[in-house]
């Protein structure tokens, strides 16, 4: 492996001249500084910045530990890790994450304070009610966890439901029909939270015919449950899923039954996901504000690394919101 000496004795310069090439190229003259970065790409050196960051307290690399039950990459990571790339980038600050499961998050979150990075964020894919007492002394932020009183990012699943039912309203849809996900799911619960206050606000009055259970967030389950809820007496005018993945076998149901959307019955969802410009008639739904909230959480960690800051006054979690996402499968009825 070609070192920082070879580089130097190649050029002839002292390693510590090299060395500010590549970490503090402010400080060399313009010609020396290219001409040490042309003959580098040449022989094919790379800094080692974790051996530079175990040396100095000085680093500009934020961990990011993706917590999901199964410890996998998913659209969720994906889009989250993206919004806190972009952020990091605007205060010159470089991301590296990795995934994890329930086992290993906290020894992941402890192998980036070994490497002295910036500070860490630790995110879940859900709302989880994880043990965040780390031994770690570099700042730490959390993302979706319930049992975190500061530092701590989270969706308002609430508001961004009720949104969405307000806008359903506001089309003049009174017979609003549910399909909720998994029980146990701290989003679930908010979001049929909001359905409820909404329909009791409304006098509308909850139908339990019109109300869908599902265990997963899986499409099977909810085709079931929209065939079922369609076969009614006194039919929904518009079905609203607590999640994208469901709709499929929404859309599928009704197709199925000859029914046409929006035209007999219109459809709602909850997340954006890409999904929803696949099906026709694209889907209206609300963003899951995961960009945001890897924006949010690098912020949150960039006031945690400002040594002047009141930390007292971050204590208040971050609830950001998402955005009504109006395509074609919601059409206006008459009262």
């Amino acid at each position: 492996m070609v070192t920082i000496y070879d580089l130097a004795k190649i050029l002839n310069l002292n390693p510590s001249t090299v060395s500010r090439a590549f970490k503090h190229p402010e400080m060399l003259k313009e010609q020396t500084r290219k001409e040490i970065l042309k003959t580098a790409e040449q022989i094919g050196y790379h800094p080692n910045m974790v051996a530079s960051q175990l040396r100095t307290s000085d680093s500009n690399v934020i961990g990011v530990v993706m917590v999901d039950r199964e410890g996998l990459w998913n659209w969720y990571s994906d889009t989250f890790i993206r919004g806190a790339q972009t952020e990091a980038a605007k205060h010159g600050y470089k991301v590296m994450a990795m995934d994890s499961n329930f086992s290993d998050y906290k020894s992941n979150a402890e192998l980036f304070s070994m490497m002295r990075f910036a500070g860490i964020v630790v995110a879940s894919t859900e709302i989880l009610n994880l043990d965040c007492h780390f031994s770690s002394v570099i700042p730490m932020a959390f993302v979706n966890q319930g049992c975190c009183s500061g530092f701590n990012v989270l969706p308002d699943d609430y508001h961004d439901m009720h949104m969405e039912l307000d806008y359903l309203r506001k089309q003049g849809h009174r017979k609003i029909a549910y399909l909720n996900g998994p029980e146990d799911s701290p989003h679930c619960g908010e979001r049929f939270r909001a359905y409820c206050d909404v329909m009791k606000e409304s006098g509308f009055g909850i139908r339990p015919e019109w109300v869908g259970s599902n265990r997963g967030w899986d499409s099977e389950a909810a085709y079931r449950e929209t065939v079922r809820i369609l076969g009614c007496k006194d039919r929904p005018t518009v079905i609203t899923a607590a999640a994208d993945s469901m709709c499929p076998g929404i859309y599928d149901a009704i197709h199925n039954l000859g029914l046409q959307i929006p035209r007999d019955i219109s459809v709602a969802g909850y997340d954006n996901r890409e999904l929803g410009e696949l099906l026709y008639p694209h889907l209206t739904t609300v963003s899951f504000p995961l960009y945001e909230m890897g924006n949010r959480a690098i912020l949150r960690l960039i006031e945690l690394l400002d040594p002047k800051v009141d930390r007292a006054k971050l204590e208040n979690p971050v609830h950001v919101r998402g955005k009504l996402i109006v395509r074609d499968s919601v059409r206006a009825v008459s009262a």
